[in-house]
Formats: C-alpha cells, structure tokens, sequence
C-alpha cells in the first residue's frame, strides 16, 4: 500500500506500522511521549481545544502571546521546582516557545530542568 491508502479496518491517519503478524509494532510509550502528551494537554487546555499533537505548532493552532505566558506559567507551577529553579525554568519556556512552540520541544527543556 502506499502512503496514501489507509490500512484496511482503521480510519484515514489511525495507521500504524504492522509487523510480520499484522500487528502493530510500535513500542509502548516512553518517558518522552508522556512528557509531550502532557505539555500538548495544557496547551489545548489553554487554547480551549483538543490536545496538541507533540509536533503541533501552538501559534498555528490559535495561540498568542498571552496564551503562551499562561502555558508556561502552568509548566513551571506543575514542575513543582523551587522559586529560584522555577524563575530559570520560565525564562528558558519562554525563549523556547518563540523558537518553536511544540509540545515537544517544551517537554524537552522541562525534562532537561527537573531531570
């Protein structure tokens, strides 16, 4: 098939790569997809819509300035880290939401502060 045709029984972009027995073999999800399943939760919360994909861009979805200081003010208080580490955390959010604002990348400098 190609990239086109949805694989048969599944909805057009419900596809997933199958293995020799038919079934699907991607790997559970990791620490990396919860992190980006988080973030693009409180993004779609704050954008009043459906979670963001990890690769979903919030500024395309609708978000704005004061959106994106309400998202990481929520990342940094949900971090749970001290004022100090919480401040530093805000700025590096902050520097990276305007680079590039996906759940992904977002996920990335938080796992990057709280370890």
């Amino acid at each position: 098939m190609d990239a086109q045709t949805p694989t048969p029984g599944r909805p057009p972009g419900q596809d997933s790569p199958a293995g020799a027995s038919g079934r699907p073999t991607a790997a559970p999800p990791g620490r990396h997809d919860l992190a980006d399943a988080v973030v693009g939760r409180l993004m779609g919360d704050v954008l009043q819509r459906a979670p963001l994909g990890s690769r979903d861009d919030f500024f395309l979805c609708g978000g704005d300035s004061l959106g994106a200081v309400e998202l990481i003010s929520r990342l940094v208080e949900r971090s749970g880290l001290a004022e100090d580490a919480g401040d530093f955390l805000r700025s590096e959010l902050l520097l990276t939401v305007f680079d590039n604002a996906t759940p992904s990348a977002l996920a990335a400098v938080v796992r990057q502060r709280t370890g």
